[in-house]
């Protein structure tokens, strides 16, 4: 959908683009892969029996979700500067300073990804319940406080500072070109469908990522600064078993957030469909066109076994009322798409 040349206009084509391939990534690898290593014994003894894979699926399972985070932080601030510096620069490679952001992010993700061969970080301990595979690892130590900083809320308040200057900026642009002619009120609204997009979708990444956030830092608050150690005594043992309670609570609470939380990936495409024209446009558009494709292989299917002398009389009468019902869809389906066409037509008039 988004490699289609009226999507590829805009110049965030390339960052939805990045971060569709990266959500993906991030539901295969994060998320069905620790489903299937929970409930089917044979896919975890397949990580277990083999140190490639469980490498491999150490990296990607950290690699798509850090990409995936920073790519909404790097959608947020390119539209705040879009729209706090309209007319900026434009060269003879329009797509550059977006795909050298990518190659950057993407290239900072893999090598932040790789200390996952060394430290196995929330693996270890996964919502999923599942034997970790590494098990010589080191402990992260003080650098569990910059993890959580880097994929959490740093995100989060990049989102966040963005999305409010892009909501003072929007409302600035907009007072300021109901001042002017037809023509800049028509470019002011393709920005602002544009910004609407990406505000949607940053906001509700943003409020999903929240709470994982709380949870993560309570969970190493609780587990590093008031830690409890097994003890005879009977108050100290009666601690530990409290702390231990809380601790299971915890993790209850940072599995709950995280299923949440990756609704995130699967919703995007949704919210593409909800808040951008023409991407909801084309994909109506390429709907129908695979629509009557199928009916059309389908009908020239059943039209083959009417013609075969095989079959008995009433299977062809009831075959050919398929063919009818299935030629008065497709009928129905041009109609529909002319009369789409035509609308479309007269809105593009209206405008001009």
């Amino acid at each position: 959908m988004l490699s289609t040349p009226i999507l590829c206009e805009s110049n965030l084509s390339l960052y939805l683009k990045a971060l569709a391939v990266s959500d993906n990534g991030a539901l295969i690898f994060n998320y069905a892969v620790g489903i299937a290593k929970s409930h089917f014994t044979f896919v975890n003894n397949l990580f277990m029996n083999s140190r490639f894979l469980c490498s491999l699926n150490s990296v990607t399972m950290e690699f798509f979700q850090f990409t995936s985070t920073w790519l909404v932080v790097a959608l947020t601030w390119t539209r705040v500067f879009a729209i706090m510096f309209p007319f900026g620069i434009h060269g003879y490679c329009n797509n550059c300073s977006e795909m050298i952001t990518i190659i950057t992010l993407i290239c900072t993700s893999f090598i932040i990804s790789l200390t996952k061969l060394y430290s196995g970080g929330y693996e270890t301990d996964s919502v999923f319940e599942f034997i970790p595979c590494q098990k010589k690892i080191k402990p992260w130590g003080s650098a569990m406080y910059f993890y959580i900083a880097l994929s959490t809320w740093l995100p989060l308040l990049f989102i966040f500072v963005g999305n409010i200057l892009l909501i003072l900026h929007m409302k600035k642009t907009e007072k300021i070109h109901c001042r002017l002619t037809q023509n800049f009120r028509q470019r002011a609204n393709k920005t602002h469908h544009t910004s609407r997009i990406l505000f949607v979708v940053s906001t509700v990444y943003l409020v999903l990522l929240l709470p994982l956030g709380i949870v993560e830092t309570l969970e190493l608050y609780w587990d590093v600064i008031l830690i409890k150690y097994p003890a005879t005594e009977a108050k100290k043992k009666a601690e530990y078993i409290h702390w231990l309670k809380e601790k299971m609570l915890l993790k209850w609470c940072r599995g709950f957030c995280f299923h949440i939380y990756h609704w995130n990936f699967a919703l995007n495409f949704f919210l593409y469909y909800l808040t951008g024209e023409k991407f909801r446009n084309v994909v109506i558009q390429t709907t129908w066109h695979y629509k009557k494709i199928i009916f059309s292989v389908f009908s020239n299917h059943i039209h083959k076994c009417t013609s075969c002398s095989k079959y008995p009389r009433d299977l062809k009468s009831m075959q050919s009322s398929n063919v009818l019902l299935i030629r008065a869809i497709t009928l129905s389906e041009d109609f529909i798409n002319g009369s789409v066409s035509t609308q479309n037509n007269n809105n593009t008039i209206a405008h001009i």
